[in-house]
């Protein structure tokens, strides 16, 4: 079999077993009253786009490191589902203002996890999706173009402790969300000085009791209420979840946040 027709073969064998995937989330309960599409963004659609997008990830997974998630049944969940898990608290925060204007935040975004399923179940929000690595983005950016991804959604390569001393960024996003694998108190240190007064981040950790303790005085000198613990189980995998919602209350001090050296020197 030539290169050609192996590529061919990959993209037809996980393209059926994302479509089973997809298939059994659609048939959970939870799911659809989860996702809670509005009337004028099609179900078929958002399903095409976001099983193209996986398979866009999962072929370019084979020669660059987008993500260590690689069978169908794991992406869907731990992907595609653990993004979706935020969307009550998204939703919440988009019921109190117009959508036009309200600026989301994923930050550290990886292959485009939670932002770009957020974007295409949320297609009016804008969509800004940040990380380190240039190459992940330029993934991103081809992904959505060949997905039809419509605007508005935003690309950004920066670091978290660089955008947030740039005054185009700081403090000027209604809701923040992270997976990142830092420990939470250094989470809140890059994350907060994005979120305007008033304005939300959402922590998206797996168990965090130790972390939500320790975290607590940065939460406060960055100028946040931890407003909200939700704990679960994320369906079908047996891992814990937790989201963090911390409510961003006064503006946070113009010291932070500190340079990456000193974050990982002295943690608040």
């Amino acid at each position: 079999m030539s290169m050609a027709e192996q590529r061919v073969s990959f993209r037809e064998e996980m393209y059926e077993a994302l479509k089973r995937e997809w298939q059994e989330l659609l048939d959970e309960e939870f799911f659809l009253p989860l996702l809670s599409l509005s009337p004028a963004t099609s179900l078929q659609k958002t399903a095409e786009q976001i099983l193209e997008f996986l398979l866009l990830m999962l072929e370019q997974n084979i020669s660059m490191n987008l993500s260590a998630i690689k069978e169908p049944r794991d992406v869907m969940r731990l992907h595609i589902l653990d993004s979706f898990t935020i969307l009550p608290f998204l939703d919440a925060e988009l019921a109190k203002e117009a959508e036009t204007g309200f600026r989301f935040l994923d930050l550290g975004t990886g292959a485009g996890f939670p932002g770009v399923p957020i974007k295409l179940v949320r297609p009016g929000l804008h969509v800004y999706l940040v990380d380190a690595l240039a190459k992940r983005l330029h993934f991103i950016e081809r992904s959505l173009r060949k997905i039809g991804a419509g605007d508005p959604w935003t690309i950004y390569h920066a670091r978290a402790e660089q955008m947030g001393r740039e005054k185009q960024h700081r403090e000027q996003y209604d809701f923040v969300a992270a997976r990142a694998v830092a420990r939470l108190a250094t989470l809140l240190e890059y994350a907060l000085p994005l979120v305007r007064v008033g304005g939300v981040f959402c922590a998206m950790k797996g168990r965090v009791e130790e972390e939500q303790k320790e975290a607590e005085r940065a939460a406060k000198l960055l100028g946040a209420e931890l407003e909200k613990a939700d704990r679960f189980v994320l369906p079908g995998t047996g891992q814990d979840r937790s989201l963090l919602i911390y409510r961003k209350v006064a503006p946070s001090p113009r010291k932070y946040p500190r340079s990456n050296a000193q974050i990982k020197k002295k943690p608040l």
